[in-house]
């Protein structure tokens, strides 16, 4: 440990020199300008974890770095196995940073995927399904509420209104016919009484009546 250096640096981080000095934050990017000088490498206190990315100067920061042995692509510089740091060459420079979740993408990818297929099985059970093509026909037929398993089809329903009312106006007319047959009878029968008919025309006009 050299106290002379450490000062130094002290002095050189209060006087605001060498550091970054950001222009945008927030979300998942972080951008401003650093001014480095021969040897030095900008460290920042970011934990080097798997979806950080670099740029310098609009240029994606690549390296390669021995992990597990293998020499691997990556895009900062991993200072004292935890930190991200970024070597610069001499000068000002723009750096930018960005941090994109692993498995963000192929978290978005599978969501629209999987209202791709809600989409599809949606037109297909509109198109298919027995009970939304009923409910379709019965709207049609102005019945807006779906049939339990034990009530009739709507259409038997309307058979049988239908039957129903022909038999009452089967059964009103016959009334009406034996109510005229009546009249007829009780007309003949007085003129029977009056002697107007004899029996004989009496009995043929009666059973002309109740043919």
């Amino acid at each position: 440990f050299h106290s002379d250096l450490f000062e130094q640096d002290m002095k050189l981080i209060r006087t605001n020199e060498g550091q970054w000095k950001l222009s945008k934050y927030g979300g998942r990017t972080l951008e401003g300008t650093i001014t480095a000088k021969e040897n030095q490498i900008m460290m920042t206190s970011i934990p080097a974890e798997p979806g950080w990315k670099v740029w310098v100067d609009g240029q994606l920061y690549k390296r390669n770095e021995t992990v597990d042995g293998k020499q691997v692509e990556v895009n900062y510089t991993t200072l004292f196995k935890a930190m991200i740091g970024v070597e610069l060459e001499p000068g000002e420079h723009t750096v930018k940073m960005k941090y994109t979740p692993p498995g963000l993408n192929a978290g978005i990818f599978t969501f629209f995927c999987g209202l791709f297929c809600l989409v599809m099985f949606y037109l297909h059970d509109k198109e298919q399904n027995p009970v939304l093509l009923q409910m379709r026909a019965n709207r049609k037929k102005g019945i807006y509420e779906l049939p339990y398993e034990d009530d009739p089809d709507p259409d038997v329903v309307e058979k049988q209104k239908k039957t129903e009312k022909s038999e009452a106006e089967a059964k009103k007319i016959s009334e009406i016919s034996e109510n005229l047959v009546a009249d007829e009878l009780r007309k003949l029968k007085e003129l029977l009484d009056e002697g107007v008919l004899t029996q004989e025309e009496f009995n043929e006009q009666k059973k002309k009546l109740l043919k």
